[in-house]
């Protein structure tokens, strides 16, 4: 079963794990395990309320060069 580790404070994804059922995996307190079978990734947000994943947006960081 693939499966996200997600941060209850926040719904943060901070993993995704393939986790046999029934397994006894110690989970970090704090954190829940959410079905992750169609989508969810590391990055992403799980919004408990509508019970879907929210994509992470990227962020494009141009280089600063500085010169004395």
């Amino acid at each position: 079963m693939r499966k996200a580790v997600v941060r209850q404070s926040d719904g943060f994804v901070v993993n995704v794990i393939v986790i046999e059922s029934g397994s006894d995996w110690p989970l970090p307190e704090g954190y829940v395990l959410v079905d992750a079978e169609t989508s969810g990734s590391p990055g992403d947000t799980w919004d408990d309320i509508n019970r879907v994943y929210v994509k992470s947006e990227s962020v494009v960081v141009k280089p600063h060069w500085w010169s004395p």
